[in-house]
């Protein structure tokens, strides 16, 4: 529970920084704070999504220019 609550908190300090902005840039800075605070709370997690995400990305470079992968 303390990290959820952590997680919020973080979300609406994104928020009160984006009031000033429109809808989007509050989304934004809302989900980024909320964002920041999960991988704080949750390294582990945080790293295998990032090694999920490279993965991938390496997949789709490899697909766009043509590599060769045998």
């Amino acid at each position: 529970m303390p990290r959820m609550g952590a997680i919020a908190i973080g979300g609406i300090a994104g928020l009160v920084l984006g009031l000033r902005g429109r809808k989007f840039k509050r989304i934004m800075y809302s989900s980024a704070g909320a964002l920041s605070m999960a991988a704080i709370c949750y390294p582990k997690k945080t790293k295998e999504g990032f090694d999920i995400t490279k993965h991938y990305m390496n997949v789709a470079y490899n697909f766009i220019y043509g590599g060769n992968v045998y």
